[in-house]
């Protein structure tokens, strides 16, 4: 079990200041979403824990310690992006062993073949991505990413690519999964709905800063900020009854 905290985290590129004295914790198996329109520095803020980039200030602990310096490729983070990244010229099994044979790790085929069982995607091993369904690739990627056993998981914005009911229907196996999988996860998206089926809790961002954090029902019912308040209005708009996205 992993728990994320940063510390003041600030990152500018040239004279634009994306990120601003970010403070927020992913507690232990806890699901994370950043919300906020696009540009507001959320996809920026998980690239710093995945350790793609570094900040121009601030700290990242895992579990106390200190990993701010420490690159991607050794901080034993999972990404699944929201095109999937799935390379098109392996077949299914061979992206999600890709990323145990780097590591050479053992017992590759059980590995593979007992993520696939969990994410019911067996029977697609000899398939190629362009020849399975939108929610089967996010299955892949999700099973290339747990496969290794990452301590944190990260989502940017990975139902961004489907349609309406399939997005439905896949932000709710996310969240099953990950319960299942017991692990940390950041969530990015820009759409409010999906942030209040699918968190344990949200942070609201706004212009490079977190702004407020909190339980979906209190976000979205009790929203201490004003922003907050305007921002979360907007799906209010779209639902004739609340309780039928199932608020958390």
């Amino acid at each position: 079990m992993t728990e994320v905290r940063a510390e003041n985290l600030s990152k500018s590129f040239g004279d634009t200041h994306v990120t601003k004295n970010l403070n927020f914790t992913i507690k232990h198996q806890e699901f994370l979403t950043l919300l906020g329109a696009s540009g507001c520095g959320k996809t920026t803020t998980l690239r710093l824990v995945l350790g793609s980039i570094f900040p121009d200030s601030g700290r990242i602990y895992f579990n106390g310690e200190d990993v701010t310096d420490i690159p991607c490729y050794k901080r034993n983070v999972g990404i699944v992006y929201q095109d999937y990244a799935l390379f098109p010229h392996l077949n299914i099994y061979e992206n999600i062993a890709f990323g145990l044979k780097v590591k050479k790790e053992k017992n590759t085929e059980s590995k593979v073949k007992e993520i696939m069982e969990t994410l019911q995607i067996s029977g697609l091993e000899e398939r190629y991505p362009h020849q399975i369904s939108g929610g089967q690739q996010q299955r892949v990627a999700l099973a290339r990413t747990l496969v290794v056993r990452p301590k944190i998981l990260l989502l940017d914005e990975p139902l961004s690519n489907v349609d309406a009911k399939l997005r439905y229907e896949l932000r709710n196996e996310l969240k099953k999964i990950q319960r299942m999988m017991k692990i940390a996860t950041l969530y990015v998206t820009h759409d409010q709905e999906e942030a209040l089926t699918i968190s344990d809790r949200i942070a609201i961002m706004n212009n490079g800063r977190i702004i407020e954090v909190g339980k979906p029902r209190d976000i979205y019912f009790h929203p201490k900020e004003n922003y907050t308040k305007e921002f979360m209005g907007v799906i209010s708009k779209r639902l004739k009854n609340l309780e039928q996205i199932g608020i958390r």
